[in-house]
């Protein structure tokens, strides 16, 4: 493939890390792109070859780039993007399952790279409504990811005043509007197992942000987030450190008075999006600005499971455990089975 370069000031982003592809196309064609958006295209590690193949492309025109990702003290490999060069005036960006590419305007290439595509969606096994925030170098993108759920009636492993909010919890998700649902309560009582189930049990699609990541947030990289998924349920687990003891003189955590913001937002409202924040924490260690939010919809704190439904559960499950005299946490019944 013969191109030629056009003078362009800097083709990588402002910190230097990747590339911007439509400034790429522009250097490599002199052309301003159209932009098409895919979503839901999966890949394997063939796929640059395949289409290297397919179309004789250089393999010095592909772009590979993986990361390594940690999260809950777990580290995996995670295929971060491609940007690959096809041919002249098409150039495919991938990540996460996202495609954009960059062309002219030639229906029928991108119909025939479309075919191409097809054997590398995603089987009916590999779809879920569940996806992980990845932040890497090529910037933030959510990758498929299926929450670990340990068990699944809700009456059997939860105290009695969790039914009512669960209820009214779900009612909020089938509805098209956003809003904050808050969970709290000690390390070990079940808030991930229910948030789990909770997913699992709704259409809607879940991207889970690590706190992490989610203590770098401020607004207007929040907006930039929310603007790319639509109908979409943002998971927050563990945010204990962003709560502050704090004098009067202090304000809310950035992420959090971002997150506070974007949960009254007319944009969130419009793309009905929904935020679950959970902390490791008792409720009266959570700020007051959040418990007063204007568009919180539920809160609930989890605690230990009562005496009578611990000793039920022992029985049910055929734990091997000694008769509870007192609440135990969930997580010392299961664990001291083991």
């Amino acid at each position: 493939m013969k191109t030629q370069t056009y003078p362009i000031p800097n083709i990588f982003d402002k910190d230097g890390f990747y590339i911007q592809p439509e400034k790429y196309f522009f250097h490599l064609f002199g052309k301003v792109p159209s932009v098409s958006d895919y979503v839901g295209i999966s890949h394997d590690d063939n796929l640059p070859q395949t289409l290297a193949a397919k179309y004789g492309a250089d393999e010095n025109y592909i772009c590979h780039i993986k990361s390594v990702e940690r999260y809950e003290d777990e580290e995996f490999w995670s295929s971060a993007s491609y940007l690959f060069v096809l041919k002249a005036e098409l150039i495919l960006y991938f990540r996460g399952g996202f495609i954009t590419l960059y062309h002219r305007g030639n229906k029928m290439e991108i119909d025939m790279l479309m075919e191409i595509m097809k054997p590398n969606q995603f089987t009916e096994k590999q779809k879920s409504t569940s996806f992980l925030l990845i932040d890497s170098v090529v910037g933030l993108y959510p990758e498929f990811f299926t929450p670990t759920l340990h068990f699944v009636s809700l009456k059997m492993h939860y105290n009695d005043d969790l039914l009512p909010v669960h209820s009214q919890i779900v009612s909020f998700l089938e509805q098209e509007n956003t809003g904050l649902v808050l969970l709290c309560g000690s390390k070990g009582s079940g808030k991930t197992n229910y948030i789990s189930h909770l997913i699992s049990h709704t259409y809607k699609k879940a991207i889970y942000v690590s706190n992490t990541i989610f203590e770098q947030f401020d607004y207007p990289r929040f907006s930039a987030l929310i603007a790319e998924h639509q109908d979409t349920v943002f998971i927050f687990e563990d945010c204990e450190a962003m709560l502050m003891n704090r004098t009067n003189s202090q304000k809310l955590h950035p992420a959090l008075s971002a997150l506070l913001q974007m949960s009254k937002d007319y944009y969130s409202e419009v793309l009905n999006i929904k935020f679950i924040v959970s902390f490791n924490a008792p409720l009266w260690e959570l700020d007051a600005e959040l418990l007063t939010a204007e568009n919180l919809v539920a809160q609930y704190e989890f605690g230990a499971l009562v005496t009578e439904k611990a000793n039920k559960l022992i029985e049910i499950q055929s734990l091997k455990l000694p008769i509870q005299t007192a609440p135990v946490l969930l997580s010392k019944l299961y664990r001291n089975n083991e």
